[in-house]
């Protein structure tokens, strides 16, 4: 089976269209039939801007026999917000809205109800890890012992941000040590692929894959094509995923094309 791999997404409705479109074929929003499946990493929600949250939101549920879902913490949360949300208290409801999050999918969805109606379809047909003969996809980077027991730590992974600390240097040192601490013990047969992460690369380590998930800038795609893994951005094959400016030091796990078996 051949594989288009998406980390979070965040609303980037013409981001989404500008990568897939290398591989397959739209045709009036609807994906034709292709040797490919793709599966979105989760966060396909929030952030982006309220057009693009919508039209993207109703692609993929126009498109789902296409497209297979994992569940992100965001998607996650904006359910459990919207089926015990209170129309009377929504004005208290937008003050609380962390600032981080300028555009929110909640208030969108309350003010449209037929888009909330397709969310929760979409909601009903993800899945907190996919996994087939050859890969395994979860939200977030975890340990194979989360994936076995069906932790919610396969959909959030907690981990401090850059602005976190005050050297960056302190970053670095720290996600070193988190990336060996996360891959330690997943040296099995099968890839695994997260996303979640906002650290500025793509991670090898063992048989885990973290595509970054910056979408402010070019997003890096994992494309499973008979058999060799490749990566994509917007502007076609990227062959600088692994280049020396990695804002962290895990130089020995660089590789640029791995052959499955």
């Amino acid at each position: 089976m051949n594989y288009i791999i998406i980390p979070d997404l965040h609303g980037q409705y013409y981001k989404l269209l500008s990568l897939i479109k290398q591989f397959v074929k739209i045709e009036n929003g609807i994906i034709k039939e292709s040797k490919y499946k793709i599966i979105l990493l989760g966060d396909f929600i929030d952030k982006g801007p309220k057009e693009e949250q919508i039209k993207l939101t109703e692609f993929i549920y126009n498109n789902l026999k296409q497209i297979y879902l994992v569940l992100g913490n965001h998607e996650e949360g904006s359910f459990k917000t919207l089926k015990g949300f209170d129309e009377s208290n929504v004005l208290d409801f937008n003050k609380s809205l962390s600032p981080y999050y300028k555009n929110h999918f909640v208030p969108i969805a309350i003010d449209n109800p037929e888009l909330k109606e397709i969310f929760y379809e979409i909601y009903s047909k993800m899945f907190r890890i996919i996994e087939t003969e050859h890969i395994i996809c979860t939200h977030s980077p975890c340990l194979i012992e989360h994936i076995k027991e069906g932790s919610s730590l396969v959909t959030k992974y907690s981990y401090p941000r850059k602005k976190d600390f005050k050297k960056e240097e302190d970053f670095i040192n720290y996600m070193d040590k988190f990336i060996l601490e996360i891959t330690k013990d997943s040296e099995h047969s099968k890839l695994h692929f997260s996303g979640h992460l906002e650290i500025g690369q793509v991670i090898k380590n063992n048989n885990q894959i973290w595509l970054d998930t910056n979408s402010k800038v070019l997003l890096t795609i994992a494309v499973i094509n008979e058999g060799n893994l490749l990566f994509y951005n917007e502007k076609g094959l990227d062959l600088n995923v692994f280049k020396e400016n990695c804002p962290v030091k895990v130089k020995e796990f660089i590789f640029e094309k791995l052959k499955m078996g």
